[in-house]
């Protein structure tokens, strides 16, 4: 089925990436109450995979699509999302399960620093390199006054080695600079 294609979850998740970052849904994560970032673009998610999938459809019939997130009242539990990995049970925040999967993580930068965006990264990562979903989407917000650069791009080999390996994995990462006080 074509609709299976890695290059496709992989082009679906880098253009949801993009979007995201951008209005209205950037504006929408940023007023989002803390933790709760899925729910506020939950229905955007799936309205974009329709649509994502309309425009690459070379046929009129579209396979089935659904997506999923935490608190989603469709659904009534995250068992879709659930799987087991080194002893114990996990689910993204949110995910595309048909006709591919994508996870989709959102954190926020701690106000005081640290290793805030390593550890979501790590968390992201787990989907796409234990196999459990073909591609992911990690989304982080950053407090106000955070440059984006600094994660991304921080001048160090390390970084980039680490970054293209997890992008090679399936994993696409978006910055969401808050510039509000």
């Amino acid at each position: 089925m074509p609709f299976k294609d890695t290059n496709l979850v992989r082009k679906f998740a880098q253009h949801i990436a993009k979007k995201l970052s951008q209005p209205p849904l950037r504006e929408k994560l940023l007023d989002a109450d803390l933790g709760f970032e899925h729910r506020a673009v939950g229905e955007d998610l799936r309205k974009y995979l329709s649509e994502f999938l309309k425009a690459q459809a070379a046929e009129s019939v579209l396979p089935s699509s659904e997506v999923d997130w935490e608190g989603d009242q469709r659904n009534a539990s995250e068992l879709k999302r659930n799987y087991q990995i080194v002893g114990i049970w996990t689910f993204p925040d949110a995910a595309v399960l048909a006709p591919f999967t994508c996870a989709f993580e959102f954190d926020r930068e701690p106000k005081g620093g640290g290793s805030g965006f390593k550890d979501a990264l790590m968390k992201a990562a787990v989907h796409v390199l234990s196999g459990a979903y073909d591609a992911c989407v990690l989304v982080y917000l950053l407090s106000a006054g955070h440059a984006t650069h600094k994660y991304l791009n921080d001048g160090s080999d390390h970084t980039e080695q680490l970054i293209l390996a997890l992008q090679t994995a399936g994993l696409y990462v978006t910055l969401i600079g808050n510039q509000s006080a």
